[in-house]
């Protein structure tokens, strides 16, 4: 790790060989935003470093840089642990890696007691290192979700390349955190809000009330870890963290979390979800009848609705018609849809600002 240009270079001179060049920060597909670089000498690490430090991007100036060997070829997967709602229960979930595993759908997911941990044998050999750190992360952190994306699998096992933990905002450390209930509600968190009561017993939803002022409505661990940090970057605080589980019953789901959420004082709002290859009309007249029944569809609030999926025009269509409502689709990643959010409240603020001023001098 450097903090210097001068630094990175006498890195990669004791390395030895082509090296990596990563920006330390929290922002997301750093590779796609200049921020990892492979060097092939320590004169052109240094040349790297230097553009890099100094920089500021998503509202994050980059002061330091990590230095290391370039990883040996090999395939990408994504390992991660999160929970499945519908079953009450740990998952270990693996698969392709890359940027976009939220949106492909291509995750394999199995399920575990969080007091033994993932079977020794559900993944390849070469993973149970990854995946023995992994749980043991999820478990003592009490963590939403744990992730490692990319890890490299070569012939000298895996490399674990990018990494991301989000953490229960409500969890309070104890001795019975970890126990043989895989109950999400007894081994993680007492605000866990189920909605089996409601739905039937197949059912559960995931509410945890923060101390924010921005409805944050999202489903997907992916999408929950991307939206809180956007705004964090952008200087919004969530009222509220959401999940729910797959399968049946998912626009019912769906209308419990915005009621929930909605009911909340709110000065913006945000939705994000991701259809994956159906369509966006399953989700679409849900979330316009849940913002008009709850005050929403008067425009004075603002409201970004990200929907990705199939059949994106007729969802942008039914869903704009809201006044306040800007649709995002596919095309544009949560950190963009989250900063218009972000623009958007800031120059009401400004226009309220400035009418409190003429006002006041009318006086």
């Amino acid at each position: 790790m450097a903090t210097a240009a001068d630094d990175v270079a006498l890195a990669a001179d004791r390395i030895g060989g082509p090296v990596v060049v990563k920006a330390l920060a929290p922002i997301g597909d750093r590779g796609r935003k200049g921020l990892v670089k492979v060097a092939s000498s320590p004169r052109e690490a240094k040349a790297v470093a230097a553009e890099m430090l100094g920089r500021r991007v998503e509202g994050h100036q980059i002061a330091r840089v990590l230095v290391e060997n370039v990883a040996a070829d090999g395939d990408e997967v994504f390992v991660g642990f999160g929970f499945d709602f519908a079953q009450q229960r740990p998952v270990l979930l693996h698969g392709p890696g890359g940027s976009g595993v939220e949106d492909r759908g291509t995750l394999h997911s199995i399920g575990f007691s969080l007091a033994d941990g993932p079977p020794r044998d559900a993944v390849d050999s070469r993973l149970a290192g990854v995946v023995a750190a992994g749980y043991e992360m999820f478990r003592d952190l009490r963590a939403i979700t744990v992730e490692f994306n990319p890890v490299r699998l070569s012939g000298a096992g895996a490399t674990v390349l990018d990494g991301k933990i989000v953490l229960d905002p409500a969890t309070e450390a104890s001795e019975d955190a970890v126990s043989g209930d895989p109950k999400i509600a007894d081994a993680h968190s007492a605000a866990l809000y189920d909605a089996a009561d409601t739905l039937g017993g197949s059912a559960s939803i995931k509410f945890f009330r923060l101390d924010g002022d921005i409805a944050v409505i999202t489903i997907g661990g992916g999408a929950l870890a991307l939206a809180h940090d956007a705004c964090r970057r952008n200087g919004l605080r969530p009222s509220v963290a959401t999940d729910s589980s797959p399968g049946g019953k998912s626009d019912e789901k769906l209308a419990l979390l915005l009621d929930a959420a909605l009911q909340l004082p709110t000065r913006g709002v945000f939705i994000g979800l991701c259809t994956m290859n159906v369509s966006t009309m399953v989700v679409a007249p849900t979330i316009r009848d849940a913002l008009v029944r709850n005050g929403y569809g008067d425009g004075r609030v603002p409201v970004v609705a990200r929907v990705a999926g199939a059949a994106e025009s007729e969802a942008r269509a039914l869903l704009e018609a809201i006044p306040g409502l800007r649709y995002f689709g596919r095309a544009s990643s949560i950190e963009e849809a989250v900063a218009d959010l972000a623009h958007r409240l800031e120059a009401d603020q400004d226009v309220d600002t400035a009418v409190s001023s003429t006002a006041n001098f009318e006086r």
